[in-house]
Parts: structure tokens; C-alpha cells; sequence
């Protein structure tokens, strides 16, 4: 798989404004380094994620982008992290349940270290490589086809009343 590209050809691109990073290095070069770690942790795990995706797929059509979400969801990992992980990527899905284009993330935990970072991503990256493309209807393909969807992924999330977004699992 080349360097910084995703599950079906599409790459996975952090949200930067592309600033001098004041730690001392630019954004584009950290980000150039991260791309090279997510890689490799794509790489080393793809065998296990071969073997555990026929598992995960939903076998019966999608109907709603709820039901996107909560495949999704159910796709995920949490990666070992010092904070509790938490991430929106925002993608488009063909009428196939292919990805098309590239996965964006448009929010991950503030103040986390490179590592932590690297791993948010290499999560994202297998979670999405796991479950698409998703067994969507043909009424909802039709749809959605093109069209942005928002998923939040990780721990943590809550609404404004304080309920979690995600039920917990029984």
C-alpha cells in the first residue's frame, strides 16, 4: 500500500491549516512523519484485519445513515491511548458503499502527543478498511451517493444533556 494512502485507494488527511507548528518543525513535516508511522501500522496489521473483517460486515442492507454510523461504529477499535480517543472523520460513500474520495478528520482529541496521534489514525485507517464498503440499499445509495456523512468515533462523546451519544454496549 503507498505511503499515506487508505483502504481502497483513498487517503486519510488530518484537518490543518497547513500554520508553522510551534513546537520547532512545520505541520506539513510532522505531518509527513505521521503519515509514515500510520503506514506502518497499517501495514503490520493488515493480516489480522483481513481475518476479522468478514466477521464485522452487516450482512443485510443499510437503510438509514444511522445504520452507516452504527456500522461504522461497530467497526471500530480504540487504539491504547493516554486520554480516551475521540474523533470525527467525514467521508462520502458511492452508491456501492465504496469510499470515495478521502476520509477527512475534522476533529480529534486537543493536546495529544504524535504518538497518540499516530494511533487515532492507524485506527481510523483499519476501522474503515474493515468495514466498507458497507452493504448499503440501493434506495439509500441513491441517496447519499456523494453526499458527506459525519461519524463520530472513540470514547467519550456526550450530548448536551449529557446522555452519550453511544449507547453502551450490553
Amino acid at each position: 500500500m503507498p505511503q499515506g494512502v487508505g483502504p481502497h485507494g483513498s487517503a486519510i488527511r488530518p484537518w490543518s491549516s497547513g500554520k508553522i507548528n510551534t513546537r520547532g518543525g512545520s505541520r506539513r513535516s510532522v505531518f509527513t512523519n505521521l503519515i509514515a508511522i500510520v503506514s506502518a501500522a497499517i501495514v503490520s496489521g493488515i493480516a489480522s484485519i483481513g481475518a476479522s473483517a468478514q466477521s464485522t460486515r452487516v450482512e443485510h442492507p443499510i437503510n438509514s445513515v444511522r445504520e452507516i454510523r452504527a456500522s461504522l461504529r461497530g467497526c471500530w477499535i480504540s487504539p491504547e491511548m493516554s486520554v480516551p480517543p475521540q474523533v470525527t472523520v467525514r467521508l462520502s460513500l458511492r452508491r456501492n458503499g465504496e469510499i470515495l474520495g478521502q476520509p477527512l478528520i475534522s476533529y480529534e482529541n486537543p493536546h495529544i502527543s504524535e504518538a497518540d496521534r499516530a494511533a487515532l489514525h492507524a485506527a481510523v485507517a483499519a476501522a474503515l478498511a474493515r468495514c466498507t464498503p458497507l452493504p448499503i440499499s440501493d434506495a439509500l445509495g441513491g441517496i447519499i451517493a456523494g453526499r458527506p456523512i459525519h461519524v463520530k468515533l472513540g470514547e467519550g462523546w456526550r450530548r448536551k444533556n449529557g446522555a452519550p451519544t453511544v449507547p453502551p454496549e450490553r
